[in-house]
């Protein structure tokens, strides 16, 4: 089993680090807005896994003022900032085995930042599905266009190198968690094999880029993918927004799964209109 080192995310740098992220819609990512915005306005609730110190309940209050929000990380340092932070919000702090919660308890699970650095994703992935009513937007590991085999030796991320402030003495091991890499073939016919009869829309938006100077990995570029999830039955859809080497994988992918069908955008999120 790979050391996933969820001790690393409690250090008090890391937790200093994390209080400043991201608090605004105009924060998000481009492939998250994408994912994001449509449907963020048609949920009552969400979960949001691996929430670090909360700064996502802000931006949720900002795309929908009604949304019932609950955040869970297993990080027992950030849990602690965000109950600070955002008292009166419920914040759950997970044992990094399942997610604590009865199947169907929320319209919307959002999980970005966290299947980067989880080798064990697809698993991930079917248990935000379990939890989740209607919708899930999660951030695949970082894709690659040829044959890769997850290898922590080669990929990973420092943390002690994305602190802005240097007060604890720490061991560069101690601050050393996954960072993965899959291929867009194994990542798409992976989501397909196991989930593709639980789902009836996939929509996703994905870009190349160069990861932070703190991540170790064997290449310069890696393509960073958000992909929204739409639970149903019924034949599935999907849309997909990815650069074109990515795209003539991934097409292969739902190409070769039966039922599965080409849709514009507009009909993929549609799927999930009720």
């Amino acid at each position: 089993m790979i050391n996933k080192n969820f001790e690393a995310w409690s250090l008090k740098n890391t937790v200093n680090f994390y209080q400043n992220e991201r608090t605004r819609a105009a924060d998000l990512y481009q492939s998250e807005s994408a994912m994001l915005l449509p449907v963020v306005p048609r949920v009552k609730s969400v979960l949001d896994v691996g929430c670090a110190v909360g700064n996502f309940y802000s931006v949720f209050r900002e795309l929908n003022p009604a949304i019932s929000y609950v955040g869970i990380d297993t990080s027992q340092g950030m849990i602690d900032e965000a109950r600070r932070r955002y008292p009166g919000i419920r914040f759950d702090l997970s044992k990094g085995h399942g997610l604590p919660y009865e199947s169907g308890s929320f319209d919307l699970v959002l999980c970005t930042g966290v299947l980067n650095h989880n080798p064990d994703y697809l698993d991930m992935i079917s248990e935000i599905l379990r939890v989740t009513r209607r919708f899930a937007v999660v951030d695949l590991p970082r894709l690659v266009t040829w044959p890769y085999t997850f290898d922590l030796k080669h990929s990973y991320m420092q943390l002690k190198d994305r602190f802005p402030e240097k007060t604890e003495e720490i061991t560069e091991e101690a601050t050393r968690v996954p960072y993965v890499l899959a291929s867009v073939s194994e990542a798409f016919n992976g989501l397909l094999n196991r989930l593709s009869k639980g789902i009836m829309g996939v929509a996703c938006c994905g870009y190349y880029g160069t990861p932070h100077k703190s991540v170790t990995i064997p290449y310069e570029k890696v393509i960073f993918t958000v992909i929204l999830l739409i639970k149903g039955h019924g034949q599935l859809r999907y849309h997909l927004r990815l650069p074109d080497d990515a795209m003539d994988l991934a097409e292969s992918a739902f190409l070769s799964a039966q039922g599965i069908k080409a849709e514009s955008v507009e009909s993929v999120f549609s799927a999930g209109r009720t």
